[in-house]
């Protein structure tokens, strides 16, 4: 399992997936790399102010970074998971915001229905790291969202905890 999580980190720093390929209004977008079928699903959007979020930074130097990919502040962020489904097993990397930041964000458990899994099924949960846009999809309602999954994340994010 170990050596199937590092290939699918791997993957993620190589396919390039992004907001622009999910789908709007199924929520949703898969495609087959070797044998693996990937689904990028949509858990929503938030709009954030970057100036508030370093506030550490020079005046204008965030506006100006932004500028470079002719971005404006505030910045509508899409936040996004992904399930890899390799033979029977199904992996979803991060586990979206589920009701913890807003009605814009929480959509992923639809959105994993639409593509045609159910959170019952899935058997990892890999946490890219623990920022609530990741992990508080994890819980709903003190009720784990993916029953029968393991949890795995990042021994430097667990220990900060």
């Amino acid at each position: 399992m170990k050596t199937l999580l590092l290939f699918i980190a791997g993957i993620f720093g190589f396919t390039g997936l992004s907001a622009q390929h999910v789908l709007a209004p199924t929520g949703f977008f898969s495609y087959a790399f070797h044998d693996y079928e990937i689904t990028a699903l949509s858990d929503g959007s938030i709009t954030l102010n970057f100036n508030a979020l370093i506030p550490q930074a020079k005046k204008g130097v965030v506006d100006s970074l932004l500028n470079l990919d002719r971005v404006k502040n505030p910045v509508a962020v899409s936040v996004n998971a992904y399930v890899i489904k390799h033979g029977s097993k199904l992996i979803l990397i991060d586990a979206g915001a589920g009701s913890s930041m807003g009605s814009s964000l929480g959509q992923l458990p639809v959105h994993l229905k639409r593509a045609g899994y159910d959170p019952s099924q899935i058997d990892v949960v890999l946490l890219t790291h623990i920022h609530a846009d990741h992990s508080n999809g994890l819980l709903d309602q003190g009720k784990r969202v993916f029953p029968k999954a393991t949890l795995y994340v990042n021994q430097v994010d667990h220990d900060f905890g």
